[in-house]
């Protein structure tokens, strides 16, 4: 019996460490690669306005599962309000965007 325990002990914790190993891919790009992808005029995560340029940085936002994408949105450009069916966030690298 005293054998079987120190088994039972271990075999979760390296199910919980296998567990965390095994992640989704790092994905590390530089401004330049960023730069260097294609933008496409008006695309998904765009809402249709036109001057937005889509570059698509990692995965594919028109199906489930997470996608990042990077948005060029000339100065004075307003999209309307709108909802989105999965969760989004943002972030500002220049300018300022409002909101309301």
């Amino acid at each position: 019996m005293s054998m079987r325990l120190p088994g039972l002990i271990l075999v979760p914790l390296l199910a919980v460490a296998l567990a965390q190993a095994v992640g989704p891919p790092e994905l590390r790009l530089s401004a330049a690669d960023v730069d260097a992808m294609g933008a496409h005029e008006a695309g998904s995560g765009t809402s249709g306005v036109a001057g937005i340029r889509t570059t698509v940085v990692a995965g594919d936002p028109t199906r489930p599962g997470p996608c990042h994408i990077r948005l060029t949105i000339p100065p004075g450009t307003r999209i309307q309000a709108h909802t989105h069916r999965d969760n989004r966030s943002a972030v500002v690298v220049a300018g300022v965007r409002y909101f309301g």
